[in-house]
């Protein structure tokens, strides 16, 4: 920062950014926030689709954001959620299933990346999906859950 992005000059402690300046620096860190947020998302989505091609199956990105496998014992649809899932956000995703694609072979998934995250959270998703008719799958047990479903 120079002195001359803040009121007065004054780039001290007691300095006042100036309101162009903060909207630069609004502006970089939003980009930053977005390419962050994609990232996560892609990391997500290319562990999935890898591990599914690893166990036989065939994945399939939909416009929707899904990913959906096709092959196995069950149908799996994976939704790919960045950040951590709360029981709040697995019912939204439920609720906007269409319940004509939710029957007994589908298995709905909503896949997260579980590096971070307090072991209790773990332990109340491990406990909460059974109960749900979807099921939050850490990224890093996808490819044994996948094992499952592979014909």
């Amino acid at each position: 920062m120079t002195v001359d992005q803040f009121i007065d000059q004054n780039a001290g402690p007691h300095g006042v950014l100036a309101e162009d300046s903060v909207g630069r620096i609004t502006i970089e860190v939003e980009a930053l926030r977005a390419r962050a947020i994609a990232a996560r998302y892609r990391f997500l989505v290319d562990s999935f689709c890898d591990a599914a091609r690893a166990t036989g199956l065939s994945p399939s990105v939909q416009t929707d954001r899904k990913i959906v496998v096709e092959g196995g014992r069950h149908r799996v649809v994976a939704v790919p959620l960045v950040g951590v899932p709360s029981a709040e956000g697995l019912h939204e995703e439920v609720v906007g299933f269409p319940d004509s694609n939710l029957t007994a072979e589908t298995r709905l998934w909503a896949i997260f990346d579980e590096r971070g995250l307090l072991s209790r959270t773990l332990t109340h998703l491990a406990w909460l999906s059974p109960r749900l008719p979807i099921s939050a799958v850490p990224v890093f047990d996808i490819v044994s859950r996948l094992g499952e479903e592979a014909p």
